[in-house]
């Protein structure tokens, strides 16, 4: 017997999951054989360890079969408050009805009686039906969107008899023609993991074996390389370009909005969809030729190979901080030193204003940066000349000239481009690293070690001394990323709050504040258009930027202690003029917090702070801040 969730009523229903089976069965027993001639014997009852609110009936007899004992359910069912349904342990089977319209012409949903009254009145090989659970929408996410939907219900069929009649065979529900598919011993629907179909498994698959299939185009690729390969890829936006963001179709159901893995999909509902097969590995090296007996290595013609992005990495940026992922940490022995750098520039003739010129911010900052450090210690060029002699590699002459002009499409030069502006070292750091080496890490974890107080570390000053050390393309990542250690939800609400005002205020000129408005309206058009996704904030913890437990019971102690006097202080000095309430005076202590804390006086109180910061408080209050809120 089949109780789900039981009673409303907890105590009723703890009494009735503290009886001993023995019990129950005796009072069923007494009322089966003053209800009936010659009951069915009922042996023995027992409760399940694996779903502990049913119970189990066992009955003995010969000729026992589940369709005899439909009078005896409400009897069964009287112990435990007629709440449940009987089912037999075994011999049932799950089917599927598809195409099965979800509302009637009053867009009221059709209930689970009003499809059990439909399916058994119109189909006459159905109105026999022992079923052991009423029919049921596959999943009210898909109802609730779509006009048709898949309806499942379970039947008693020992024999199997009645599965190989009706399975595949036309019904009838709410006057359209469905289809009944029998799914077996689950409901899952059946669906190919090469081929994404919904007809078959994988073991009956047309395909040839070890074929890969994309369930978001249906490409021959892999699912993990389909931004590199989607057939639309030219439209792709943003600075993931091989990250897809093109309207998905599915393959199924032809609908719009999801693949053929979603749950979206009418075919796969609540169930989970075929599993994914491993990325395909790529292939292996040839052996170099072995000499000859003169001792001479035969030469092979060096075969042209475009530089880009290499497919099949997963790195979904929901995971970037996280360990689970396959991006490389930059420790500090992958880091050039200043005099390697100061060498490695010269050698090449390149001052502060040609990397300027490029890709920095003409603050002078970026040669003493961790990513020019990074290129540095891995050989990277760092200039046209020696990209270009990078990516020819041994090629010579018109093979040389053609592979440049490859790479340089492939870069987004344009394809008559004589003077391939695409290579530049800038776009081949960006195409060899992106994929590669987790920068937004190694950015968290120098902001992180550069003060004592986190709060510091994402105030605008300390914040754009450090992004002026990568290249300006870098700054939304990064910006999301420190968004996202500072318990925000992604959207930049929570950054733009933390940096506070310049203390320097000459440095931000019209330049520069544009280049941090502009890396700020870059990640807010990212997130809009689905590449960088929102989260929810964590509940009960500050906004702030990698804050162990202890510092945030110490900070809350803190301003516990010490907001009613800050508030007493302004509203007795801007008396008024300005007044604050205790939240609002607590809210404002915090953003002052490292401040306070470092003057609190021996005897726990703040006066000297307070005299001193008091009368300047209005005056940044209301000071606009640097990023607007987009």
């Amino acid at each position: 017997m089949a109780r789900f969730s039981g009673l409303v009523d907890e105590d009723k229903e703890l009494a009735i999951r503290q009886r001993p089976p023995a019990d129950i069965v005796c009072d069923v027993q007494a009322a089966l054989q003053e209800a009936f001639k010659n009951p069915a014997k009922l042996v023995s009852g027992r409760w399940p360890l694996s779903k502990p609110g049913n119970f189990m009936y066992t009955f003995s007899g010969p000729n026992l079969d589940f369709n005899k004992l439909g009078p005896y359910h409400p009897y069964l069912l009287r112990p435990f408050g007629d709440s449940g349904a009987i089912v037999p342990t075994n011999g049932w089977a799950w089917a599927q009805v598809r195409g099965v319209m979800t509302t009637d012409f009053n867009g009221h949903l059709h209930s689970s009686e009003q499809l059990t009254c439909e399916l058994t009145a119109n189909n006459t090989a159905l109105n026999k039906l022992a079923f052991c659970s009423l029919p049921k929408w596959q999943s009210l996410h898909v109802v609730e969107n779509s006009d048709c939907a898949m309806v499942l219900f379970t039947y008693y069929d020992p024999m199997a008899q009645t599965s190989a009649s009706i399975d595949k065979a036309p019904v009838f529900m709410f006057a359209e023609p469905c289809k009944l598919m029998v799914s077996g011993s689950s409901p899952s629907p059946k669906q190919c993991s090469c081929c994404w179909r919904i007809t078959h498994n994988v073991g009956r698959c047309p395909l040839p074996p070890h074929t890969v299939r994309c369930s978001i185009c249906g490409g021959k690729h892999h699912n993990s390389q389909h931004g590199l390969s989607c057939p639309t890829k030219q439209k792709h936006c943003g600075p993931l370009f091989d990250h897809c963001n093109c309207p998905k179709t599915c393959l199924n159901c032809k609908k719009s909005g999801h693949t053929a893995r979603s749950c979206q999909c009418e075919h796969i509902g609540d169930h989970c969809p075929a599993p994914l097969s491993a990325v395909p590995s790529p292939p292996r090296q040839s052996v170099s030729p072995a000499p000859d007996a003169n001792g001479f290595v035969p030469v092979r013609k060096p075969r042209a190979r475009i530089i880009t992005a290499r497919e099949g990495i997963a790195n979904p940026q929901s995971r970037l901080l996280t360990g689970a992922n396959q991006f490389t940490t930059i420790s500090p022995d992958m880091l050039a030193s200043p005099e390697a750098i100061a060498l490695a520039l010269a050698d090449a003739h390149v001052d502060q204003s040609t990397l300027d010129a490029d890709c920095g911010d003409r603050s002078g900052l970026l040669s003493q940066g961790l990513a020019l450090a990074l290129t540095v210690k891995l050989g990277l060029p760092l200039t046209a000349t020696q990209t270009a002699a990078c990516l020819s590699s041994r090629l010579k002459d018109g093979p040389a000239w053609k592979h440049l002009q490859a790479v340089n499409k492939e870069w987004g030069g344009r394809a008559d481009d004589d003077s391939l502006a695409a290579l530049t070292p800038i776009n081949y750091f960006h195409h060899q690293t992106k994929a590669t080496y987790n920068f937004p890490l190694l950015f968290l974890d120098t902001l992180s070690s550069t003060s004592i107080h986190p709060t510091l570390c994402v105030h605008v000053e300390r914040l754009y001394e450090h992004l002026a050390g990568y290249p300006t393309w870098m700054w939304p990542r990064l910006l999301h990323a420190a968004d996202l250690a500072s318990n925000g939800t992604r959207d930049m609400g929570t950054l733009r709050h933390l940096m506070g005002s310049p203390l320097t205020a000459s440095f931000f000129d019209n330049h520069h504040t544009t280049l941090l408005t502009n890396a700020f309206a870059d990640v807010a058009r990212f997130t809009k258009e689905g590449i960088y996704r929102l989260r929810k904030r964590i509940p009960n913890m500050y906004d702030g930027f990698k804050r162990p437990r202890e510092y945030h019971a110490a900070k809350a102690e803190f301003i516990d202690k010490h907001t009613p006097a800050f508030m007493a202080a302004i509203n007795k000095h801007y008396a008024g003029t300005w007044s604050l309430t205790l939240k609002s005076a607590a809210q404002l202590l915090i953003s002052h917090y490292h401040s306070a804390c470092d003057n609190e006086e021996a005897d726990g109180t703040l006066s000297t702070w307070l005299d001193m910061h008091i009368p300047s408080l209005h005056r940044e209050h209301l000071c606009p801040p640097l990023i607007p809120f987009l």
